[in-house]
C-alpha cells in the first residue's frame, strides 16, 4: 500500500493515537516514528510530526514546551481514540456555553478536555462541515437589560454542589441584602436554579419546612456537614418553580385583570402569561385576565410596562402600583423644578 494513500494515512494516524500515553511524560515524534516503522508504516519523522499537529486540532492531545516535543493525551482526555463526532462536539460546546454555571465542579473538571476538543473540532471543520459553523449562528439573550453577574465563591459553590448531590446539610455564611455581616446558617439544599444573571440555592433552613431562596453570590463560605438533609414531603424543584417559587412572593394565586394597549396585547398573544390568559377587546386596547402568583415579579413586570398597562384588580394591587407610580412621578416633578431653578 503506498505510504501516502489516504487509507494508509488514516490507519497510521489511528496507530499514533493508540500509542500516545494518557499523560506526561509523552513520546517523541522520533520514538513514535520508530514504532510505526516496526508496524510497517515507512514514513519520515517529519510526516509523523505533521500527523501529530493535524491530530491536535481534532483530539485532546498536547506536547511539552521544549524539543524534542513529547506528545501525550491531555489529562483526562484519553477517553476514546474515536474522539468526538461533529454532532457530539457541537452538543458539548453548547453545553459548555449555556449550562456550565449549573454543572457540578467535579464534572466540569472532568469535561474540560472534552470541551477543549469540541472547540478544536468545530474550529477545524468550520470550512468543511456546516455543523461546525452552527455555534456561531445561535445565541441566548436575556430579554431584560443586560447586567454583569455578581461573582460566586468557587469553593463555596463546590461545597454546596457536593452537599446537594449527596443530599447532606451544609453550613453557610450568608450575607443578606443590606446586612453588615454574614450570618451562619445550616441549610438543607434542595436545588440550584439559574435565574438570569443570578444563581439561587433552594433550601430549607434550621427547622423551617418552607423552601427559601439564597443568592449564591451572597454565600461567603460553605462547608459540608455530612449529615442527611431533610426534604419536604412531595417536594420537587420543578414543582417549586411552577408554583411561583422564583417569583419572590407567597404561595397565593390571584385573578389578575388589567387594561393593556394593543401593542402589549400583541406581545401577550405571542407569549402568554398563563394557559388561562384571555384578552377581550376594550376601548383603545384589551382587558387582560390571567391567574398569576401574587409576587414581586408580577409587580416588576407591571411597572416595566408603564403606559401600556393599567391594573383593574385586585384592588390592593391596583392601589400599590398607583402609589409606586405617583411616588415616581413626584420625584420627576421635584427634579424638574430643581433643574429649572438651576438654569
Amino acid at each position: 500500500m503506498p505510504s501516502d494513500s489516504p487509507r494508509n494515512a488514516i490507519a497510521r494516524q489511528w496507530e499514533l493515537l493508540k500509542q500516545l500515553p494518557s499523560g506526561a511524560p509523552g513520546k517523541s515524534a522520533a520514538n513514535l516514528n520508530m514504532y510505526l516503522a516496526g508496524a510497517g508504516y515507512g514514513v519520515t519523522k517529519r510526516t509523523v510530526e505533521r500527523d501529530l499537529e493535524a491530530l491536535e486540532a481534532l483530539f485532546p492531545i498536547t506536547h511539552g514546551d521544549e524539543p524534542p516535543f513529547d506528545w501525550h493525551w491531555v489529562k483526562g482526555g484519553a477517553f476514546g481514540v474515536m474522539g468526538l463526532s461533529t454532532t457530539d462536539a457541537l452538543s458539548l460546546h453548547l453545553l459548555e456555553r449555556f449550562l456550565r454555571p449549573i454543572l457540578p465542579a467535579a464534572m466540569t473538571r472532568q469535561l474540560e478536555p472534552m470541551f477543549a476538543q469540541a472547540s478544536n473540532k468545530l474550529a477545524a471543520q468550520k470550512d468543511s462541515n456546516t455543523l461546525g459553523r452552527w455555534a456561531a449562528k445561535v445565541a441566548v439573550v436575556a430579554p431584560s437589560l443586560p447586567v454583569i453577574p455578581a461573582p460566586v465563591d468557587a469553593v463555596a459553590m463546590q461545597a454546596i454542589q457536593e452537599s446537594l448531590l449527596a443530599e447532606e446539610t451544609v453550613s453557610v455564611n450568608y450575607l443578606r441584602s443590606g446586612a453588615q455581616a454574614p450570618r451562619a446558617q445550616t441549610l438543607h439544599p434542595l436545588g440550584l436554579v439559574q435565574c438570569g444573571p443570578i444563581m439561587y440555592l433552594v433550601a430549607t433552613a434550621f427547622d423551617y419546612p418552607n423552601p427559601r431562596l439564597y443568592a449564591m453570590h451572597r454565600v461567603q463560605a460553605a462547608k459540608r456537614l455530612h449529615e442527611p438533609a431533610r426534604v419536604p414531603p412531595g417536594f420537587s424543584l420543578q414543582g417549586f418553580i411552577d408554583d411561583g417559587g422564583l417569583q419572590f412572593g407567597d404561595s397565593r394565586r390571584i385573578l389578575f385583570k388589567a387594561w393593556v394597549s394593543s401593542m402589549l396585547a400583541g406581545q401577550l398573544r405571542d407569549s402568554r402569561l398563563t394557559l388561562n390568559q384571555s384578552l377581550e377587546p376594550s376601548s383603545d386596547g384589551f382587558v387582560l385576565s390571567a391567574t398569576l402568583p401574587h409576587s414581586w415579579r408580577l409587580r416588576w413586570w407591571i411597572l416595566s410596562k408603564t403606559g401600556d398597562i393599567e391594573v383593574i384588580s385586585p384592588k390592593a394591587l391596583r392601589q400599590e402600583i398607583g402609589e409606586f407610580l405617583q411616588a415616581g412621578a413626584a420625584r420627576y416633578q421635584v427634579q424638574d423644578g430643581a433643574l429649572q431653578a438651576n438654569k
